[in-house]
């Protein structure tokens, strides 16, 4: 009787106690033209890029690193402003309709140096790596995908998808180099109120 006791209990807390957390604890941070990013207390697109620029901070500054070092840096701020700017580029690669195929994103994967065994891709090494990181398969892809999305995206602009008139080049150029000689005389306008 005990046990089915404590089993009960134990579904209670796990599902209604944790559940009713993880839900009660989700906040919208940013939101970037109707897009929310969102932040929970378990899992967190925001969180877990804070952590990994964390991580790699810990990883420079080793025992100088602290709680003030992280406010000094901002990186709670630069965290936020690149998801936004992730954000904004992959709108725009969605409104240019771009898409990133099976294809290429298996292409992408089998190609990464750190998931290959002797110059050949190896699944046990990807998923190692994966599990390493506390990331899912599925967080993976869409990590990647949205990357490639960036990629195309960039390639695109730097590849003559954006046309830049001579009129504007030479707009441009004037207003950072042109220069102008001025003389003026200042005279006090009170001496010629009469």
């Amino acid at each position: 009787m005990i046990k089915v006791l404590f089993g009960i209990i134990i579904i209670v807390f796990v599902f209604f106690y944790g559940y009713g957390r993880r839900l009660g604890r989700r906040r919208v941070i940013a939101e970037v033209n109707g897009t929310k990013i969102m932040d929970t207390l378990f899992t967190s697109e925001y969180q877990k890029a804070y952590q990994n620029l964390a991580r790699l901070y810990q990883s420079i500054y080793k025992d100088r690193f602290d709680e003030g070092m992280i406010d000094r840096l901002a990186l709670r701020e630069r965290v936020l402003n690149d998801l936004i700017d992730e954000t904004l580029v992959t709108q725009e690669a969605e409104r240019l309709s771009l898409r990133v195929s099976r294809e290429e994103m298996q292409a992408a994967v089998h190609s990464t140096p750190a998931f290959q065994v002797d110059g050949k891709f190896s699944q046990q090494k990807f998923l190692a790596i994966l599990q390493m990181n506390e990331m899912s398969v599925e967080e993976f892809e869409e990590k990647e995908e949205r990357g490639r999305l960036i990629t195309k995206l960039t390639d695109l602009i730097g590849l003559g998808g954006v046309e830049v008139l001579d009129q504007e080049v030479l707009d441009a150029y004037a207003l950072e180099n042109e220069k102008i000689n001025l003389q003026f005389v200042r005279f006090d306008p009170t001496t010629y109120e009469k």
